[in-house]
């Protein structure tokens, strides 16, 4: 097995693997593709965790400092 890290920092070698064996290379450009998008999802709910887990932070500094109708309106947000 060919780890996806081997894939990406040389795809053109791996090709060029697969075409001697007499297989299609474009399985590659394939995997590529999917692992781009898997990434970029990855980015997205990393992100989307970094807001939520802010706005919870910002739940909590109002709850503690008698701010309910702050913080009733940020959990709004939040959902």
């Amino acid at each position: 097995m060919i780890s996806i890290q081997a894939i990406r920092d040389d795809p053109d070698a791996v090709k060029r693997a697969i075409a001697r064996k007499g297989e299609s290379s474009e399985v590659i450009d394939r995997l590529l593709e999917a692992d781009s998008q898997r990434r970029e999802l990855l980015a997205a709910a990393d992100a989307a965790k970094h807001e939520r887990n802010e706005g919870s932070r910002q739940v909590g500094e109002y709850v503690r400092a008698g701010q309910t109708a702050e913080a009733e309106a940020r959990k709004a947000s939040l959902a």
